[in-house]
């Protein structure tokens, strides 16, 4: 049984997918930012429905990302109650000063 399927069995349930900010990293979509910008815009907008990077992606991981977002917004589509969580980084424990090291970001203390 996948997620979705267990979502509509029964008692209608919500799903929160955590996504990634991967989900929108390709050219179409970092022209379209610097052009919004560049123009006074903010970027691109949460209700893009990210056709754009329908192909494209440099990875699996990101085109994996924008499958569950897409199955997810389609199941939408069809009553099923969510919302799609995308963070652009998780790091590690500030406390521990432990994090993946492929991460860009600076790890320091709050």
């Amino acid at each position: 049984m996948t997620v979705l399927s267990l979502c509509a069995a029964g008692k209608p349930k919500s799903l929160g997918l955590v996504s990634s900010a991967s989900v929108s990293d390709s050219d179409h979509y970092v022209n379209l930012s610097e052009k919004s910008v560049a123009e006074g815009g903010t970027g691109v907008s949460e209700a893009d429905d990210l056709e754009g990077s329908r192909k494209g992606f440099g990875s699996g991981y990101g085109q994996s990302r924008w499958a569950a977002e897409y199955l997810v917004r389609q199941a939408g589509k069809r009553c099923l109650k969510g919302a799609i969580i995308r963070p652009a980084y998780v790091t590690g424990d500030p406390k521990a000063r432990s994090k993946n090291v492929s991460c860009p970001m600076p790890s320091k203390p709050l």
